[in-house]
């Protein structure tokens, strides 16, 4: 290694010691990951032949300060190994504009963006009129080039405080999140032997700043997920299992690094053994991830140790205006995944509009507990098929923050393959409520997430309310369901709100229906199986169970014992609610 720096300082000193990106002990580790990132930034065309990421990551390593001889390298052989002539050109000419400009004077840092984005978009407007191509292309990629830039080059300046063991403040985590998802998003669907090498990169980066930050650590994971999510087409999986995962390695790191990797690998593992499917780490994926994260010292990434007088004092110091600081930081990162929905739009846009909105909620307290003053009693039963191994159905009761859920989902069929879609049904909607979604943008994305990975048309129903314990409010989705009902004062009303099963169409519009609840009211919900043996006795079947029982795990079986002696024979489930 110190033959490497002492080699570095020749170049140096050989360049002339008036550039004014200088290549420091310091600043090398830094400038050598910059060469790499901007190779692979290179290489991503995310409209055709338009690819500007690679001249933004040269813009951004030379905003930094940091030497950008490096990422013009990088730049360079990307584009020329991806046959992006004209980009490559405008690598080397921003590389010889860089030098010759650094090598008289040092210009400031705003300065550095505006010529950086005059040499690329002369050099692709050139390109263009020689190509005939639409002058709007230049512009368009000179405009991306200077807004990755930014983003980088805050994330580069960030990336060489972590490798000098500084402190790292909210905003630090929120703009090297932003270009870590970005990297992660030109890694696109490439893998080596069924391996994604964008999965480890992202374990790998989340696990490292799950140890340094602690919690903080799950706004890095939400957004690394981001950028993976749309390179693979916005499956939503993949960040709720990256959170979850760096969540628990941000509480086990006060054990050890050790535990933090286990932490993260147990995680994983757990949840492909139960959940499966696409978008999550596989064994080997989580493994590398965990392995390579214990064999980076943690001394290159973690703050040196300081006396506990002055260490106290930062503490204090940033105790108070913390709070304050995340709250400006994510409303930031909010706007920049807004404006990366207007760049990418389509799926992946809708997908990072609705992270936006929900990080807005969060800040702005609209979705903060408030004072229940109301409670639910709830309960619910349920029957497999004759001749069935399990049942198709999946039901879940929970709270989410001040509202209850309830939600039953109906399998196409019977069976393992109908119980695993409905589970997963019931299971993601749970997921994106608890993270800040609202009721429609949750059901919509299950919709579409269904809608892609439906096999054999194996699709689901979604029967679910959201109860607001604050007021008695009460949001209702139906998707494919039979119609609910609300007993009140001994009368049955419908609920019914129709739409086609979970999956049948991606892209469809989802009705939510909103109705006010009263104290005494009960809530009644089931499956076809259950509502087709009830026929017309349903009414009277519901009255007289909750009628006479207060306990509505017993009504509810009450109400199944009477849909089995009708002779019902199909899945069945029957979910009763009292609120109170």
């Amino acid at each position: 290694m110190e033959q490497i720096l002492l080699k570095a300082k020749m170049i140096r000193n050989a360049i002339g010691s008036g550039i004014g990106a200088r290549l420091s002990e310091s600043m090398l580790p830094t400038a050598i990951l910059s060469g790499a990132a901007a190779a692979l930034l290179a290489l991503y065309c995310p409209m055709g032949t338009i690819a500007p990421f690679g001249l933004g990551c040269i813009s951004g390593v030379w905003y930094a300060g940091v030497c950008p001889y490096f990422a013009c390298l990088g730049a360079f052989a990307g584009y020329a190994v991806s046959g992006n002539y004209a980009y490559a050109a405008a690598a080397a000419l921003l590389c010889a504009g860089i030098y010759l400009i650094e090598s008289r004077k040092s210009v400031g840092r705003i300065y550095r963006l505006l010529i950086a984005f005059a040499i690329a978009f002369f050099v692709l407007s050139a390109a263009s009129a020689f190509e005939k191509a639409p002058f709007l292309y230049a512009l368009e990629a000179s405009s991306l080039s200077l807004l990755s830039a930014v983003i980088l080059g805050h994330g580069v300046y960030t990336l060489g405080r972590l490798t000098a063991n500084r402190e790292l403040s909210d905003a630090d985590i929120l703009t090297l999140a932003a270009s870590a998802g970005l990297v992660t998003l030109c890694f696109g669907n490439f893998n080596v032997l069924g391996q994604s090498p964008a999965m480890v990169f992202a374990g790998i980066c989340v696990l490292l700043t799950a140890y340094r930050c602690g919690a903080a650590s799950v706004a890095f994971a939400v957004t690394v997920g981001a950028g993976r999510a749309m390179a693979t087409g916005g499956d939503m999986h993949f960040i709720a299992v990256l959170a979850a995962a760096t969540l628990i390695a941000a509480a086990l790191r006060s054990v050890g690094k050790y535990a933090s990797a286990l932490g993260f690998l147990g995680t994983n593992l757990i949840i492909l053994y139960f959940i499966g499917g696409t978008g999550i780490f596989s064994i080997f994926e989580a493994s590398v991830s965990s392995a390579v994260f214990l064999l980076i010292p943690a001394r290159l990434y973690m703050p040196r140790a300081s006396s506990p007088s002055s260490s106290e004092g930062k503490r204090t110091a940033v105790g108070e205006s913390r709070y304050t600081s995340l709250q400006y930081n994510i409303t930031g990162l909010a706007e920049v995944l807004r404006g990366l929905a207007a760049v990418y739009g389509g799926e992946p846009g809708d997908m990072l509009t609705r992270i936006s909105d929900t990080l807005r909620r969060t800040v702005s307290g609209s979705g903060s507990r408030r004072e229940a003053l109301f409670g639910v009693d709830a309960g619910a039963a349920g029957c497999r098929k004759d001749g069935s191994a399990r049942s198709g159905d999946s039901c879940i009761i929970c709270n989410i923050g001040s509202s209850v859920l309830l939600c039953i989902s109906d399998g196409m069929g019977s069976g393992e393959a109908a119980g695993r879609e409905s589970r997963q049904t019931v299971e993601l909607l749970k997921d994106l409520l608890s993270v800040g979604f609202d009721m429609k943008a949750a059901a919509g994305c299950i919709n579409g997430l269904m809608a892609r990975r439906a096999a054999d048309d194996m699709y689901s129903t979604l029967d679910a309310m959201l109860i607001n314990t604050a007021d008695g409010s009460a949001e209702i989705v139906k998707l494919g369901a039979v119609p609910g009902y609300v007993l009140r004062g001994g009368r049955l009303f419908t609920l019914y709100a129709e739409n086609l099963p979970v999956g049948i169409i991606d892209g469809a519009e989802t009705p939510v229906r909103k109705v006010a609840l009263k104290k005494g009211d009960t809530v009644v919900m089931m499956t076809d199986g259950a509502s087709d043996a009830l026929g017309s006795g349903l009414a009277a079947a519901v009255d007289c169970a909750a009628g006479s029982e207060d306990d509505m795990q017993t009504a509810a079986e009450k109400v199944l014992d009477a849909a089995y002696e009708k002779g019902g024979t199909d899945d069945m489930t029957v979910l009763l609610a009292r609120i109170r």
